[in-house]
């Protein structure tokens, strides 16, 4: 049913190197995978917690279909929302945004007081008819009188085969006061579109409300378009997240630099992949970077021969006075000497939060020694670490393993699709172990992970309360055996008290959607761990494995009937709290009455003792 899709937009799906704090999320961002990312995005860092690896800001939009529909011809205040995608010849999209005459109803959008969030993507001309287009520029020129909505995102639509239609979008763009984020990515955009872009820009008599400008997947970098497009920029002070993911140029560079030099700029949010700067163009923007000290988050990923730019840009977050949280370098053409530098200039610095230098394949075992210094170090401030598709050896991994074995801070590693290093990450058991490790989440994903290290992870968790997420799946030396040893450390059934002393934190070993069949009794001692009061949990399991429902146990009544007369009470109180021990009482009850006579109870004990004295 098409009037309840609400599509939350991940568009760079492909990216394999994102940590999320599981804890606060209902799935997993940044799943292992392909080899073929190609792109990413600055996060939203305006809230200085908000840190996760989700490199596209996640919005809802409500698709539109014929509810919906009559709902943006009422002005329904009720609708807030709207994805406008168009059906394509590779099936995605919505063949009812196809059907609908903007013609006629492009006016709606534009007349509209309570749209907020607006998105449209996958228009392309070269896909449909001439009169597809004319439907399409009549729904830009509707969308351009809009005044209500404050964020807009467009994806993946040729903006550069009709002048008409994009200069309906800049109109929009000039004249709503009340836009503040602006989103455009992949839309091929040309030279013309540029300036077009940055006239609107320029021409706003309202720079305050724009905060967050997203532009990529297009080359700025020639005939002045980055210079023109970074000018207009300049000009809005209140900007706090700002990303341009393709090539701005030199002379983008030098303006990108007068605005970081600006002593108004309020800019917190930085991304610049796919850049490339040279030489002296990359020792200026990394000393004004090193200024902008109110900068939390900078995205450097894609850029080439980074290594050799780091002791530059590492000015930036050694600064006392910095501010950032977040770095991203991802398959920056980091080697050895950058590992190294990295390291070097991390382990001492207090801001730095989350780190990104996955899929930086030319680093080996002597690069990873040096950079494990700063994990090492109890001056780090380091919680989130992504070293994933590194290809990473085992002396790599040993290294990095050891490194945390003492690591009191560190709360995310992705260590995923590093293939060969299978056994040396069974050296991260000294890290589980340790009663001090902050460590909350785990992906070893893709890494040969064998029966033996699942063994030890296992016996390395049984006493640990801070791990609630280990990702192993996708390694084939995974046996039921590995499994079974997750579940003992979750349950161990030998004794009520190994029970209540098990592992209650854990509560996720393999993404939602992974193909693994867990065994039953693992799946529901996971699903026990989700509850956040431990003491229930361990009430739960012990009443599920120790006293079962259907009365068949009379062994363990026993521990009833030997309790002292002072914690019976208790512990029948404790037991009775829910229907399944209200019907454990009943069977106790029925099978020793004379548990319940206090009296007798006391006289046998004292007959006892004096038999004891004799």
């Amino acid at each position: 049913n098409n009037a309840a899709i609400v599509w939350r937009r991940h568009h760079d799906d492909n990216d394999t190197n994102e940590i999320t704090m599981i804890a606060n999320e209902n799935n997993l961002n940044g799943q292992g995978g392909s080899d073929g990312a190609d792109g990413s995005d600055a996060a939203n860092c305006s809230d200085d917690d908000n840190l996760s690896f989700s490199l596209d800001e996640d919005e809802d939009y409500v698709a539109l279909d014929e509810e919906r529909l009559i709902q943006l011809k009422r002005n329904d205040p009720g609708l807030t929302s709207l994805g406008v995608v168009w059906d394509s010849d590779n099936g995605w999209g919505d063949s009812f945004v196809n059907s609908v005459d903007w013609v006629v109803e492009g006016n709606c959008i534009g007349k509209n007081t309570h749209l907020e969030k607006f998105y449209i993507e996958n228009f392309d001309a070269e896909l449909h008819d001439e009169h597809a287009w004319d439907h399409f520029t009549a729904f830009c020129k509707g969308l351009a009188s809009n005044r209500s909505i404050e964020r807009l995102r467009v994806f993946s639509s040729n903006l550069a085969y009709d002048e008409g239609a994009f200069s309906s979008l800049c109109l929009f763009i000039e004249h709503n006061s009340n836009l503040c984020r602006l989103e455009i990515g992949e839309c091929d955009m040309d030279s013309e579109c540029t300036r077009l872009l940055a006239r609107a820009l320029s021409r706003r008599r309202n720079k305050t409300s724009l905060k967050e400008f997203i532009l990529k997947g297009s080359d700025i970098s020639g005939m002045g378009d980055s210079v023109e497009l970074i000018t207009a920029l300049n000009g809005y002070c209140n900007l706090v997240k700002l990303s341009l993911n393709q090539k701005i140029g030199q002379g983008g560079c030098t303006q990108l630099v007068n605005m970081l030099q600006n002593p108004g700029s309020k800019l917190k949010t930085l991304g610049l992949c796919h850049n490339d700067m040279g030489g002296e163009s990359s020792t200026i923007f990394a000393n004004a970077l090193a200024k902008k000290t109110a900068l939390k988050f900078l995205d450097l990923s894609y850029s080439s021969s980074m290594s050799t730019k780091l002791r530059a840009f590492s000015l930036c977050w050694q600064n006392p006075q910095s501010t950032l949280k977040r770095l991203d370098l991802i398959r920056s053409g980091i080697d050895d000497e950058g590992a190294t530098a990295l390291g070097n200039s991390l382990a001492n610095q207090s801001t730095l939060r989350t780190l990104n230098i996955g899929w930086n394949k030319s680093i080996t075992s002597l690069g990873w020694r040096e950079f494990a210094s700063c994990l090492r170090n109890p001056n780090s401030s380091l919680e989130k670490l992504s070293i994933a598709g590194n290809n990473i050896d085992d002396e790599g991994a040993a290294a990095v393993a050891n490194a945390l074995a003492n690591n009191t801070v560190l709360k995310a590693l992705n260590a995923s699709d590093n293939g060969s290093a299978g056994a040396e990450w069974r050296s991260l058991s000294a890290c589980l172990q340790n009663p001090t490790s902050a460590l909350e989440n785990l992906d070893l994903r893709q890494n040969n992970i064998d029966e033996r290290a699942v063994i030890d992870f296992a016996d390395a968790l049984a006493h640990n309360t801070s791990l609630n997420t280990l990702l192993i799946d996708d390694n084939p030396g995974l046996t039921t055996r590995s499994w079974a040893a997750l579940s003992n450390t979750l349950c161990n059934k030998s004794s009520i008290e190994r029970t209540y002393l098990s592992n209650h934190a854990l509560r996720t070993v393999i993404p939602i959607l992974s193909a693994i069949d867990l065994s039953s009794d693992l799946v529901a001692l996971l699903h026990l761990n989700e509850n956040s009061n431990k003491t229930e949990v361990a009430r739960q399991k012990i009443m599920k494995h120790h006293f079962p429902h259907d009365g068949t146990n009379h062994t363990d009544i026993q521990v009833f009937i030997d309790m002292e007369m002072i914690v019976l009470p208790c512990a029948i109180a404790w037991i009775g709290r829910d229907d399944v021990g209200r019907s454990l009482l009943y069977h106790l009850l029925q099978s020793a009455p004379s548990l319940f006579d206090f009296d007798s109870k006391a006289k046998a004990r004292g007959s006892k003792r004096k038999l004891e004295t004799v």
